[in-house]
């Protein structure tokens, strides 16, 4: 059978597809990637077929809308931001590389990232049944989706599709959630589509060799600390490396671009600093994580059973992390009134309390009791032959 996952180009919506994707690919089904062209370096080296949809929107979204902040830095800025880049750009950049794709590929069923409307316009399109993978482990995404609304409806319009579907089309076959209800906030919506998974984890960008300094960590405890790979905030790094510095542990700090680690200056003893390093070589290293909230640290966080100090810093961030305190795994920092002492103070408590790791460890498990990634493949097989959920239990 041959399935093409599809999401926008950022690593938060890319990985988990690649985590579906290679479990399909493993069920011995015909598997291709279909994504912004800057991504195929990724792809490629993993052995997927890649499919080029566009290029990238960043640039297009600066120069069309230069007032708009990316990333978002209020209510307003996120509503500018999914109505205008994923509701307009994105699509609008994906659609035709996707509608090529497809009609010469031909895939049976296409699985998509939450935010990526194109996928589902163009399998809407070509009568092809299609899958949702929700993003945000707090929901939050399925919360804000009204926003895409008039996006959608301008697009169904545009497309001759049917427009009484608006919303529903986005959950119409299969929506799947990869994370545990204890990470899920209360409004969120769980509609009769969704089905719950085992996490999707995958974070083997940057192909190279392991780092050797993993090898030689010093025998004390140690903290990783990453605001993620798209917001580039040097002056709060340097407010928790200022926080961590000399305390009796070692410190992995993942800087992301270059100019983030030159605007550091000079770095205490007890911090190693990288552009990068795949969580999966890293955590199962580290006694706590010091992270943004974005979905994918988090959930990596959880399943390596680290308590966690986070500190959002936009979209479904706050909600993700207000989720994960609610779950007791951790404790979480204002990133605008952030100090070093604030920080000093709260990964010492969660190092030094049992119970956070404890918390932890019950939400990894309940994680661990949800259907499987081979069992997902069986559902998005159930939907390519059938066009209808599988009759399986939330």
């Amino acid at each position: 059978m041959r399935m093409l996952f599809s999401s926008v180009a950022g690593f938060g919506s890319l990985h988990p597809l690649i985590a579906l994707a290679r479990a399909a690919r493993t069920a011995g089904h015909d598997v291709a990637i279909a994504t912004s062209d800057v991504q195929r370096s990724t792809i490629e080296p993993l052995g997927f077929a890649f499919l080029p949809a566009g290029t990238s929107p960043l640039a297009e979204m600066i120069r069309r809308h230069p007032d708009v902040p990316v990333p978002p830095v209020d209510d307003e800025g996120g509503r500018q931001v999914m109505q205008l880049m994923f509701g307009g750009i994105y699509a609008e950049l994906m659609l035709p590389g996707l509608l090529e794709a497809c009609r010469a590929w031909r895939p049976e069923v296409i699985v998509r990232g939450h935010l990526a409307l194109a996928p589902m316009i163009a399998a809407e399109e070509l009568d092809i049944p299609h899958v949702a993978i929700e993003e945000a482990s707090s929901g939050e995404l399925a919360t804000r989706e009204a926003m895409l609304a008039e996006p959608l409806k301008r697009w169904r319009r545009e497309r001759r599709l049917p427009a009484h579907l608006d919303l529903a089309s986005l959950r119409r076959y299969l929506w799947l959630v990869p994370f545990p209800p204890s990470l899920r906030h209360d409004g969120a919506p769980f509609g009769p589509t969704a089905r719950r998974i085992q996490p999707l984890i995958f974070n083997e960008t940057h192909d190279s060799l392991p780092p050797t300094w993993l090898d030689t960590l010093p025998e004390r405890p140690v903290v990783h600390v990453s605001l993620g790979t798209f917001a580039q905030r040097p002056e709060l790094l340097r407010k928790i490396i200022d926080g961590l510095a000399e305390e009796p542990f070692t410190v992995v700090l993942a800087t992301g671009a270059p100019a983030v680690a030159d605007a550091l200056g000079t770095l205490p003893t007890n911090v190693i600093s990288v552009p990068f390093v795949p969580h999966s070589l890293l955590l199962p290293r580290c006694d706590a994580l010091i992270t943004h909230a974005g979905a994918g640290s988090l959930i990596t966080g959880i399943m390596a059973g680290l308590p966690m100090v986070l500190i959002p810093l936009f979209g479904d961030q706050p909600p993700n992390a207000a989720c994960a305190v609610r779950a007791g795994a951790g404790i979480m920092l204002d990133a605008d009134t952030l100090s070093p002492q604030s920080v000093r103070r709260a990964t010492r408590e969660v190092l030094a309390e049992p119970r956070y790791r404890e918390s932890v460890q019950r939400v990894r498990a309940e994680a661990n009791g949800l259907p499987d990634h081979a069992e997902a493949v069986r559902w998005l097989e159930h939907v390519a032959e059938h066009r209808q959920l599988p009759a399986t239990a939330p």
